[in-house]
């Protein structure tokens, strides 16, 4: 057995004894005195510190108000999940053969996933702004590039903050695409990640759903606007998800043989909407990985991939309705990753989004998302000297529209014109629609 294993059935086994000490209460006894109910400070239990927030938890298919989640809620620890499923259709062309499948919805294309979340706020240890969060997820898919297929442990670690959460730590395994860049439209995940091929932090080995690795994270909120956040992260392997999985399936194996560290660097400026103020975000920053590439200009190895990301979101308007976070948003983001190391090397985005386009639906969102993509020249070179047909560069357009349903179940429709739907080879456009349901529970 790994030490891996030991540590996870150690955490489990202690949280369990820990839950079954506490007791269910049962109905009051005749005649016995009633307590005063201390309110149950649920924020505290939801993902602290990230820069994509999950859902408040009154957001939830089970109600805070439920006999199970106070009973948690009170002794300060809360057990939650989220789940999705995705379809995915061209619409302009015939499904193909799956043996000749190239892109994500070049025939009929599904994943699925289901993020299982486990939260203490730590206050029976005397702490203060201190979280204890554990994932564990699952993710299926029809087309396997679209994966990996994984049953992992996605998130472990402790978040602590301190001088009046001026400063936050994040220690264990964590999913630092929550973290850092900012890749969510809306800045929750509700909503979607941005465009189809903003996927150039992921290459140069930064973790994601499902994949996990050890690191550390400092943000320090240097005034009120202006924070800076540093990390370092075990960089998941170098040949991409389906090799991470391969060597390391339960998520938890602390150093792989060749695979580095990656240095994670972002500063920025962030305001929250408040009312007759709107929202700024302006963030930019280096990911630099010491791990081992594959060089597509000289076929051999090569340290120092990194990518270096700027964006920016601005508040346009306040709706006359609704809450102070209401309102029309526009983006844009610059990102660029060497080509001698990744197939996708430029990346550039315009969006458009309304939170709240409805007075009658303060909790939907409407995007429009314009981006352009530029492959690999090297990557390229190596297709043209293999015979092989490509394309150099891409651009997309996409409108989504998020409906929420009810407290904790949104639906996401929605389609993408993409000129050029995957590197090689050099198939036709595309009009790929798209459908999406989100669960929180």
């Amino acid at each position: 057995m790994t030490r891996s294993w030991i540590v996870l059935i150690f955490i489990l086994a202690t949280g369990a004894v820990w839950l079954c000490g506490q007791g269910v209460p049962g109905p009051a006894a005749a005649g016995s005195v009633t307590v005063a109910e201390t309110p149950i400070d649920w924020d505290s239990l939801n993902m602290q510190g990230g820069s994509t927030a999950l859902p408040g938890m009154s957001d939830n298919l089970i109600p805070i108000s439920s006999r199970y989640r106070k009973w948690m809620g009170e002794r300060g620890f809360v057990v939650r999940a989220n789940a999705s499923q995705n379809y995915f259709q061209n619409v302009l062309e015939a499904p193909v053969a799956l043996s000749n499948q190239n892109y994500v919805g070049q025939r009929g294309t599904w994943r699925w996933m289901f993020n299982g979340m486990f939260a203490s706020d730590l206050k029976f240890l005397g702490l203060r702004h201190a979280q204890f969060f554990m994932g564990g997820g699952i993710n299926r898919v029809s087309w396997e590039p679209n994966g990996p297929d994984a049953l992992m442990v996605s998130s472990m670690y402790v978040y602590k903050a301190f001088a009046d959460r001026r400063v936050e730590i994040k220690a264990g395994y964590v999913n630092n695409d929550w973290e850092f860049v900012g890749l969510a439209v809306g800045g929750t995940t509700t909503a979607g990640h941005l465009g189809v091929y903003a996927v150039l932090p992921y290459e140069v080995g930064m973790t994601h759903f499902p994949l996990t690795a050890p690191g550390f994270n400092l943000r320090t909120q240097i005034t009120k606007g202006f924070y800076a956040k540093v990390g370092v992260q075990r960089s998941l392997d170098a040949g991409g998800g389906h090799a991470t999985i391969s060597r390391n399936q339960i998520g938890l194996r602390f150093d792989p043989v060749g695979d580095k560290v990656l240095q994670l660097y972002e500063g920025g400026y962030r305001t929250a909407p408040a009312s007759n103020f709107k929202m700024s975000w302006v963030r930019g920053g280096l990911l630099y990985n010491t791990t081992q590439y594959k060089n597509y200009r000289t076929g051999g190895t090569t340290g120092g991939n990194y990518s270096a990301y700027l964006l920016a979101d601005r508040q346009l308007t306040q709706a006359e309705y609704g809450g102070p976070a209401d309102g029309l948003y526009a983006g844009v983001s610059v990102m660029a990753d060497p080509s001698s190391m990744n197939i996708y090397s430029r990346y550039v985005e315009l969006r458009v989004y309304e939170k709240g386009p409805f007075r009658k639906r303060p909790r939907d969102m409407v995007s429009l998302v314009s981006t352009y993509t530029g492959f690999s020249p090297d990557y390229t070179a190596t297709l043209a000297a293999a015979g092989k047909t490509f394309w150099r560069a891409t651009g997309t357009v996409s409108t989504n529209y998020v409906l929420s349903i009810r407290d904790g179940l949104y639906s996401t429709m929605g389609a993408t014109f993409n000129s050029a739907p995957a590197p090689t080879p050099r198939v036709a456009h595309a009009w790929v629609a798209n459908v999406q349901l989100t669960y929180y529970f």
